[in-house]
């Protein structure tokens, strides 16, 4: 199980928080457009807590156009606009946009570490993204702190009606079979 990381000692010596996106449902309309996080908004959060406890570091936000859209949308910018939101200050987020999956992220945010002189970093993804993205990122050569968002928003599972199907987690079973296949397909891509 990943542990949270509550102190600056925890992290390892890590002042940067690098967040992987976790894809975003884009809606256009008449030419106005809106993003939905999903359970990314997760990884969000995350980060800017993160921000906090480890005193003002450098947040990396990594994910492009994986929708692949006509008027290009980046996940990395919803989530900029999301971490700046919840108190982040706005120079201290670096946007990377370009990637399209995690394997591209881990080789673009390794070269902005590098340009950076940084060795040590803090990775925030989603818990069934965690180890698929350390092996992508440690196949590359480097080495990530490791914190996951949490799965679940706020809901009491506690509770009887835990046993029932709702949207999260649906979510968090359809993230878990993405993962399967993506295991998958990086082992035989021999990006892991």
């Amino acid at each position: 199980a990943v542990q949270r990381i509550e102190s600056r000692e925890q992290a390892a010596g890590a002042d940067v928080v690098v967040v992987l996106t976790g894809g975003t449902d884009t809606h256009l309309a008449d030419g106005f457009g809106l993003d939905d996080m999903r359970g990314g908004a997760l990884r969000a959060i995350e980060g800017a807590r993160l921000y906090r406890v480890l005193g003002n570091p450098t947040v990396i936000v990594s994910g492009g156009n994986a929708g692949r859209l006509d008027v290009p949308r980046p996940e990395a910018e919803t989530y900029r606009r999301a971490i700046v939101e919840l108190g982040v200050p706005a120079d201290r987020v670096i946007v990377e946009n370009q990637s399209l999956n995690t394997r591209t992220q881990a080789l673009m945010v390794k070269r902005m570490l590098a340009s950076r002189n940084v060795d040590r970093f803090v990775l925030v993804t989603s818990p069934t993204h965690m180890s698929r993205s350390l092996a992508a990122f440690r196949a590359v050569g480097v080495h990530p702190v490791q914190p996951a968002s949490r799965a679940r928003s706020g809901a009491d599972e506690s509770s009887w009606w835990a046993v029932l199907p709702d949207p999260q987690s649906l979510r968090i079973s359809d993230s878990a079979a993405y993962e399967y296949a993506a295991w998958i397909y990086y082992r035989l891509k021999g990006w892991v």
